[in-house]
Formats: C-alpha cells, sequence, structure tokens
C-alpha cells in the first residue's frame, strides 16, 4: 500500500478537525463549569476571598478561575473541594441554562425538614384538637354537674373521641 500525498493531506486535515473539536468542546465544558462556578459563588452569597477559603483555595487561584480571558480551566479536585465545601452533586457544573439546577445536600436537607416539620405540625394539630375537645367536653359536664375541681383525661393521639 503506497501513501500518496493526496491521502497524507486529508488524513492530516481530519486529524486537524478532530483536534478543533476536541478542543473546542473542552473551551465549551470549561465555560459552563465557570458559569455554573459563578452561579454557585452567587447563590451562597459569600465574598469571592470568603468562597475561596471556605473550598480551601487561595483568592489568587480562585480569581483565575472566574475572570473574564483566559480563565485557568476547573480542574477535578478543586471541583470536588466545591462540592464537598457546599453539597453540590459534582452534575452541578454540567448543567447548561435549559435544564433544572440540581438540588444541594443542603436544599435536600430543608425540603425533607420542612416536610418531617409538616408531620410533626399535623400531628400537634391533631392532638391539641383532642385537648381542646376534652377541656370542652369537661366544661359542660362541669356545667351541667357543677362538679369542681375534677381532672380533664385527655386522649391521646389515635384513640377514639368519646
Amino acid at each position: 500500500m503506497s501513501i500518496t500525498l493526496d491521502s497524507y493531506s486529508h488524513r492530516q486535515s481530519a486529524v486537524i478537525t478532530l483536534s478543533s473539536a476536541i478542543m473546542w468542546t473542552v473551551e465549551l465544558l470549561n465555560a459552563i463549569y465557570k458559569k455554573n462556578l459563578l452561579r454557585l459563588l452567587n447563590h451562597s452569597g459569600l465574598k469571592k476571598g470568603a468562597f475561596a477559603n471556605k473550598i480551601g483555595i487561595g483568592p489568587d487561584y480562585f480569581s483565575q478561575l472566574i475572570r473574564e480571558k483566559d480563565p485557568v480551566p476547573l480542574g477535578k479536585e478543586t471541583m470536588l473541594k466545591i462540592c464537598n465545601a457546599f453539597g453540590v452533586d459534582p452534575r452541578y457544573f454540567d448543567q447548561t441554562d435549559n435544564e433544572p439546577q440540581p438540588l444541594t445536600v443542603r436544599e435536600e436537607r430543608a425540603i425533607y425538614k420542612v416536610r418531617e416539620a409538616e408531620k410533626i405540625g399535623a400531628a400537634v394539630a391533631e392532638q391539641l384538637e383532642l385537648t381542646i375537645d376534652a377541656v370542652v367536653d369537661a366544661a359542660k359536664k362541669k356545667k351541667s354537674t357543677g362538679t369542681q375541681g375534677k381532672t380533664v383525661r385527655v386522649p391521646r393521639r389515635g384513640s377514639k373521641r368519646g
């Protein structure tokens, strides 16, 4: 098999095209990572220096990550530090504007706590209702029988009202 100058030129062109596609993809991913890093910074409410300290990197390095021109790519190690410090899933950095943002671990915990509080609130409301009913019933009995100083029995949640 002989390689001609023409076939070499096509292969070289294909390699250059593939190389350009890979470079473009890496640049696009770095832009997405940077945008999500900035989103997380804004969401945290921290200043840049405090954010950098929280994730365990220097403020100068953090500035290089988020600068406009030629930002330093967000590496795997730094990404994991950010995820651990802020309780976000690493997939958070892959999200584009068209996709819903994943909840952070803290947000998931907050939602869980709210749901648990709603359950507890419902149980407390039910117990309060039973207590009020028992007090009202006792007051009616006291008024009708004229008894004084008797203890009112409050039914427990789950028991039948009488």
